[in-house]
């Protein structure tokens, strides 16, 4: 089981490793400017806390609820 979130987590750190090494813009890993008719339109990049609302905080509130659910298989086993 650890494994493959090893493996999960090798993923995804290459994935964004290469998003900025080729700087796709559909990542939203790279600042993205464009002409706007009023002047430059600049979409900032992710930041680290971005990454932690979107992957990390659902990914752990998940393996919550599965240690949770394992616990209580546990306990209802033994009685």
């Amino acid at each position: 089981m650890l494994w493959v979130a090893v493996t999960i987590a090798s993923a995804f750190v290459l994935f964004v490793l290469v998003a900025y090494w080729r700087e796709w813009q559909w990542t939203g890993l790279v600042e993205v400017r464009r002409k706007a008719p009023d002047g430059e339109d600049v979409q900032a990049s992710k930041t680290l806390w971005d990454w932690l609302q979107i992957r990390v905080v659902p990914l752990a509130l998940g393996a919550l609820a599965f240690a949770l659910n394992a616990a209580q298989e546990k306990r209802q086993r033994a009685t």
